[in-house]
């Protein structure tokens, strides 16, 4: 008998010091409405464990979810790294270089994993006819222009969408 395939998606959010907050929250409604279809997991995370992002990026996690932010996008365009201290008191890397260099290789296979929300902009390696890969979804903008981000703020039609496409990711 074949084992049945799993329906929960390990999911990797990624972000920067300025969107810590906007990923928690992110985080929150994702685990909450997703009905347990999503697993998600973050930069603490994987320091916490001792994983290497490389490997999670490639191989472990079936969907990204990169929250953009100018500080993201500029990381990733000049592949740069950056660490940061969390509000929990955790040393976390966000490594521009890695996430440039696996989105860059295999075709795209790995840039079909991608979901970019946007609370503010996408980094240029997202636009353009390579971003519009066959069987890659297309960026989530919860379209939020000024102020704090709440739980309830997420909520709605984008969120369902995101799940979806969470849901829908081929790895």
């Amino acid at each position: 008998m074949a084992a049945r395939e799993s329906t929960v998606k390990i999911t990797l959010l990624l972000f920067t010091k300025d969107q810590e907050e906007n990923c928690e929250k992110l985080r929150t409604v994702l685990e909450s409405e997703s009905e347990g279809h999503i697993c998600v997991m973050d930069l603490v995370d994987i320091g916490l464990r001792g994983l290497s992002l490389e490997e999670e990026l490639r191989s472990n996690c079936d969907c990204i979810v990169l929250i953009c932010s100018p500080r993201a996008t500029q990381l990733i365009n000049d592949e740069e790294s950056y660490i940061f201290v969390t509000n929990s008191g955790q040393k976390v890397t966000f490594d521009g270089k890695i996430i440039s260099k696996v989105l860059k290789e295999n075709d795209g296979k790995l840039r079909r994993k991608l979901i970019p929300v946007s609370f503010v902009e996408l980094p240029s390696i997202l636009h353009g006819a390579a971003a519009r890969l066959e069987g890659r979804p297309s960026a989530v903008s919860f379209e939020i222009k000024q102020g704090e981000v709440t739980e309830v703020m997420l909520e709605g039609g984008v969120l369902e969408s995101l799940i979806d496409a969470i849901k829908n990711v081929k790895k």
